[in-house]
């Protein structure tokens, strides 16, 4: 698990790696960590390694949402 605290901006990220996303021990521990962050008022997303491709995924999300987009657009033009 790796943790990397912006103090200026609040924020801070919890990375847990496709070996440690198992271990009851180390998800425990995040949690733990986000509610201690949260309590100093800083916000915290937690990124879990998954089994699929990032490029692929990525790709794919970005051309669902410039297509729905595209489809909101041409549906408010013909308004």
């Amino acid at each position: 698990m790796q943790l990397i605290i912006d103090k200026d901006a609040h924020i801070a990220t919890i990375w847990v790696s496709k070996d440690e996303r198992t271990d009851p021990l180390v998800l425990e521990k995040a949690r733990t960590t986000c509610a201690e962050l949260k309590a100093k008022k800083i916000k915290t997303a937690i990124f879990i390694s998954g089994d699929k491709d990032l490029l692929e995924e990525t790709t794919a999300l970005i051309l669902y949402n410039r297509r729905k987009l595209a489809e909101t657009a041409v549906s408010v033009n013909r308004l």
